[in-house]
């Protein structure tokens, strides 16, 4: 489906299905909190919101809606409405909010449509930021088998340079129906999916639950998972950890605190279901709403480092460089790897592997722009650095061939033989991670075989 094609089936659809849902039920959200605009408790480092009512209900004229009062009972700030019988809603609009040191404001005017090349996607688009959907659920059990159901569906959405968000909450697990068929409802309006490991979890759960209740519709969204999309920017394990919690402390230096904790939380909603206990359910929709802030500025976050090409950290300027040579922009990513290898990186700074693999990429591209005594140069470093069998079989190959160095060819051949008949030496390299990149390594007669053919050259007139 084109963006534009797309957009203005969107802005149809959205239209109707909030008139739609004003006509049934006749009831909106009434948030508290963006009442007296405080949000989220403000604490050192970590969130603090500027909520609002939503426009979208003020234009409805839902402000009169009165929310059901014995919906939960230590709810706190979070008031609910029932869209439908056993579906619960609280809806509330953010002209700003704050998490660390990076703000939702700063990041205005949306610019997104680099996320398109961060997820490797092959035909670039203008993404419109009221096409773009966040998603995250919170569960009753962290496997995806048939009797986990996502009790609490948050979603968040741009609308009128604000964010708006929904948690969708289901009261009682017998009225599930109602409950999916009010997310497809939503769905059906957007047309890009932002999550947070979503495509292992998240998405594959709603799929099961659509399948368990006989029904079909997920729309076919270009899907960014921001789980995916970090590790390629921070490749070889170069952050601490690489959980939504993680990355929101090293990008936004933002520390949730009194934040419960994810495993937690199945059993708040079994006591409350089973026996009416409410031991903590403003502490689920508190961390579910947290979950998706976080998202959404690290979503933005990762779109500004990859469209700046910024990046002060030696492995996020590592993945830039991997991430735009799958992009084509070889040139971009060159400069970048030079870059690298020219300063004196300290270890902690990039990862041994990392450093490894950059120098054998660079030496690749040098090969392929046909600067045939760069590339041998950075062969050279990694062997001398690594005693990597791949790089000295490269080198082998481009002294033979390419600089016609025979004499260099056959000295690397003979320490390639030697490696393969030492005592703990194999012909294979397969296992040793530093070399999973390299294929096939040549066997002892197939050494033999190029050794013998060296010298023949040597030897010629």
């Amino acid at each position: 489906m084109s963006g534009i094609r797309s957009r203005l089936q969107i802005y149809g659809t959205r239209r109707h299905s909030v008139e739609e849902a004003v006509r049934k039920t006749g009831s909106g959200a009434n948030t508290s909190a963006s009442d007296s605009g405080t949000g989220v408790t403000d604490s050192a480092g970590g969130f603090a919101d500027h909520s609002e009512p939503s426009d979208q209900l003020n234009d409805l004229n839902l402000s009169e809606k009165r929310a059901h009062p014995d919906i939960l009972n230590s709810a706190g700030r979070f008031d609910f409405c029932e869209e439908r019988p056993g579906v619960y809603i609280h809806r509330q609009s953010f002209s700003d909010f704050t998490a660390g040191v990076k703000n939702l404001r700063a990041y205005f005017p949306l610019q997104l449509s680099g996320i398109l090349e961060l997820a490797l996607w092959p035909d670039p688009e203008a993404i419109h930021p009221e096409d773009v959907l966040f998603l995250d659920t919170e569960t009753t059990g962290l496997s995806r088998g048939t009797g986990t159901v996502p009790f609490l569906t948050g979603l968040a959405y741009f609308q009128s340079r604000k964010l708006v968000l929904e948690l969708i909450f289901l009261k009682n697990p017998g009225l599930e129906e109602d409950y999916l068929d009010y997310l497809l409802s939503v769905f059906q309006n957007f047309s890009y999916l932002v999550s947070y490991n979503g495509k292992t979890f998240d998405i594959p759960l709603i799929r099961n639950r659509l399948i368990m209740n006989r029904k079909t519709g997920l729309p076919g969204w270009i899907h960014f998972d921001l789980l995916h999309i970090f590790r390629r920017l921070f490749p070889s394990r170069s952050l601490p950890g690489y959980k939504q919690k993680d990355l929101e402390a090293e990008l936004l230096q933002a520390r949730r605190e009194d934040d419960l904790p994810g495993e937690e939380i199945p059993q708040i909603y079994f006591d409350y279901v089973k026996y009416g206990h409410d031991n903590g359910m403003e502490r689920v929709f508190q961390h579910n709403l947290l979950d998706l802030q976080g998202m959404v500025l690290l979503f933005l976050e990762a779109i500004r480092l990859y469209d700046g090409r910024e990046g002060s950290r030696h492995a996020l300027r590592s993945g830039l460089a991997r991430v735009l040579l799958r992009n084509k922009r070889v040139e971009e990513a060159l400069h970048i790897l030079e870059e690298l290898n020219q300063h004196n990186v300290e270890p902690q700074d990039l990862p041994e592997q990392l450093r490894y693999s950059d120098l054998l990429l660079l030496a690749s591209l040098y090969r392929q722009q046909k600067r045939y005594d760069q590339s041998a140069r950075m062969l050279e470093l990694v062997v001398a650095r690594y005693d990597c069998p791949y790089a000295r079989l490269s080198l082998a190959r481009l002294m033979e061939h390419r600089l016609k160095q025979l004499e260099y060819a056959l000295l690397h051949t003979n320490a390639l033989i030697q490696g393969c008949e030492e005592p703990d030496g194999a012909a294979t390299v397969e296992t040793d991670i530093r070399y999973r990149s390299a294929g096939r390594m040549l066997t002892l007669e197939e050494l033999e075989h190029r050794k013998a053919r060296l010298q023949r050259k040597i030897q010629k007139p």
